[in-house]
């Protein structure tokens, strides 16, 4: 399962999820923001994205997550790869990770109210 917000923005009222991912098929959805220098955004939600189950989500690209009245991503992942995401000015943690392995590329965080990144995986890259 794919998910390509090209370049676009969803913009919540402060409460619920932008994304919440329970399922993602056999390899895990993908979300797709936008492209390099012109990512898509999820704005003002409770939690921007959410992933609790470890095999849900296989990777994110090319997002922003800002403005999130708690974490702006939080996911529970195996191999999760992430690209070019940033997750800024968010209430508790920018992003908050467990699990299993995975890589992270290009993955920014500032303002966030706690930590910008908290990462508790093993092997992740």
């Amino acid at each position: 399962m794919t998910l390509d917000l090209a370049g676009f923005a969803i913009v919540g009222s402060g409460t619920g999820f932008g994304l919440r991912i329970d399922r993602g098929g056999a390899d895990g959805a993908t979300i797709i923001g936008g492209v390099a220098g012109a990512r898509g955004e999820l704005v003002g939600f409770g939690t921007g994205v959410l992933a609790p189950n470890s095999t849900c989500l296989s990777r994110i690209e090319h997002l922003a997550v800002k403005g999130s009245h708690a974490d702006g991503l939080r996911l529970r992942g195996e191999g999760v790869m992430l690209v070019d995401v940033s997750t800024n000015d968010n209430g508790r943690e920018g992003l908050h990770i467990s699990g299993r392995g995975g890589r992270m590329v290009d993955v920014e965080a500032a303002g966030n109210r706690a930590s910008g990144m908290r990462v508790r995986s093993h092997g992740t890259i």
